[in-house]
């Protein structure tokens, strides 16, 4: 960086603290904070947090530690809509969670052995093809079966809505709506107000494209 001719001491100074600045590197910076999830892709290592506090902020959950009142709770249970408390350190635009609070339990009526013919139920691809594991939050699975309706282009851990009926041990699907890139209503609106199309569209382009791994 080259000086002007008749530079005084201050410019002088400030381009040298500008240099330091620029050869430190950048720490992380721990923080803990609550908010919303808004979205997340299919593995849930990925996820728009609407922070209470008001900004949307990109999380890298690698490996958390994921509790529900101090209890061990997995990182796949976590459903967009979700009430959370992160703790981790940012790094430049991304926030690398290392603890996950929970504030929503999963209710016992949305389990298997409480399932009925009206109720919608939620939870992830497992594996299969017309008949298929469904996994539920507390390690539960249900077997269903989809041959009824298509299948075929489901992936593990996509996150359904399945609504049928139960027989036996089975739920026959008559309907299954994929959500795994629905975001939340709430979050939504929020994020839209005072935005242009143009910008919703941009930010929702970018905030895709770092949920498949992008930054």
């Amino acid at each position: 960086m080259a000086f002007r001719r008749g530079a005084t001491f201050r410019d002088m100074n400030r381009y040298a603290c500008a240099l330091l600045l620029v050869a430190l590197p950048a720490f992380a910076q721990p923080m803990t904070f609550d908010g919303t999830i808004c979205r997340m892709n299919r593995a849930a290592d990925r996820m728009i947090i609407g922070a209470d506090a008001g900004p949307r902020l990109r999380i890298v959950a690698d490996h958390p530690k994921v509790t529900y009142e101090g209890i061990k709770y997995d990182l796949l249970d976590l459903r967009p809509g979700d009430h959370v408390r992160i703790g981790g350190n940012r790094n430049g635009s991304m926030i690398r969670a290392t603890a996950i609070d929970t504030k929503v339990h999963v209710p016992a009526e949305i389990t298997a052995d409480a399932l009925v013919p009206s109720r919608t139920i939620v939870g992830r691809f497992a594996d299969g093809g017309d008949i298929f594991t469904l996994a539920l939050p507390g390690q539960h699975r249900l077997r269903v079966d989809g041959s009824r309706v298509r299948v075929g282009a489901l992936h593990n851990g996509d996150l359904l809505e399945v609504r049928g009926e139960r027989s036996d041990d089975i739920l026959r699907a008559t309907s299954i709506n994929v959500i795994t890139d629905r975001e939340d209503a709430s979050c939504r609106e929020n994020a839209m107000r005072g935005e242009s199309p143009a910008d919703t569209a941009a930010r929702e382009a970018s905030e895709i494209r770092f949920l498949q791994g992008g930054n």
